[in-house]
């Protein structure tokens, strides 16, 4: 039966090359709308996925309107939204700044390393985040001011392992990427406890630091 159909097919291709053409290829070109719709709700729905939190988790973003230009949404707000949302909507249970720098040079003595992917946080990071944590109390590791968490690979460009470096103290200095100059308009060298954490993921993950 079923050779019999695939005789029937070919013949109808044989005959109707042009038709056949048609319907192949717009059939092949649905299939793969289909896949990559699929994979593209796929990794939409996976991003951040791994928190247990993250069915309450949202970004605020700014919506900029401009004379003479198009109405955008883009990932930045003003550090002020956020107390303010804490305070004014009861409903919001917890709230977290985030601010990418990209790179920061930090040294431990003479051994120095340009560290991508940097960011600054408030200590409330990681009561939202379930990143998992190799060394050090997650309850605490964001408490004192200065203080920093790294990645496993981060940690071990400056120690011997991840426990050598838990505890331990490593400068940073600020620095814009773009135009040279130092953040705030000067250098700063600050002290910052060194704790590791495990930034693998999908998502807000993908840090070489936060402090």
């Amino acid at each position: 039966m079923i050779r019999n159909y695939f005789t029937i097919a070919l013949r109808n291709i044989r005959q109707n090359p042009l038709y056949s053409f048609i319907n192949i290829f717009s059939l092949a070109i649905g299939l793969a709308a289909c896949m990559v719709i699929y994979l593209f709700i796929q990794d939409e729905k996976s991003f951040d996925a791994f928190h247990a939190k993250g069915d309450r988790i949202y970004r605020v973003d700014e919506v900029q309107s401009f004379p003479g230009t198009n109405v955008q949404k883009v990932a930045l707000t003003m550090p002020g939204m956020a107390p303010a949302f804490k305070a004014d909507f009861p409903e919001v249970e917890n709230i977290t700044r985030f601010m990418n720098r990209q790179k920061m040079l930090v040294s431990k003595g003479d051994n120095r390393a340009l560290i991508p992917n940097m960011a600054f946080v408030d200590s409330t990071f990681l009561d939202i985040f379930d990143f998992n944590l190799l060394q050090g109390d997650r309850e605490t590791a964001l408490d004192e001011p200065y203080s920093m968490i790294v990645s496993e690979s981060t940690a071990k460009r400056f120690f011997k392992s991840t426990d050598e470096a838990n505890g331990q103290h490593a400068d940073a200095r600020g620095k814009r990427m773009e135009d040279h100059r130092y953040y705030g308009r000067r250098s700063r060298t600050i002290s910052h406890e060194v704790r590791c954490i495990d930034l693998d993921g999908n998502g807000s993950g993908r840090r070489q630091g936060i402090q």
